[in-house]
């Protein structure tokens, strides 16, 4: 289960990133939820990925014009602002649940 929250924290700080980009596109149950395999390489995998969408998240926010943060991310969509501040409270509320679940509760 953690191994999948992992996955997902990734993966949607990745979707973040490419919306504040402006890259529009639909985003798939594999893309919100990727299959953990569970094994020791995967957890490392994971891990890797974790760390890597944490820094090109950053990246793309260094990138990104201080006259958009206002602005619609995407045509249609939420502001930049909005996405970031998201993907904050999406990392916060994830990170509890892999706390109770180390946690055993």
């Amino acid at each position: 289960m953690i191994g999948e929250l992992v996955l997902h924290i990734a993966a949607w700080r990745n979707i973040v990133r490419r919306r504040i980009a402006g890259e529009k596109f639909e985003v798939s149950t594999q893309d919100d939820w990727p299959p953990f395999a569970g094994d020791p390489a995967a957890w490392k995998a994971a891990l890797s990925g974790l760390t890597k969408s944490h820094q090109t998240l950053l990246a793309g926010l260094a990138k990104l014009p201080a006259s958009r943060i206002d602005k619609p991310a995407v045509p249609g969509g939420s502001s930049c602002y909005v996405q970031l501040m998201g993907i904050a409270q999406h990392d916060a509320y994830h990170a509890g649940q892999i706390s109770m679940l180390k946690k055993g509760a």
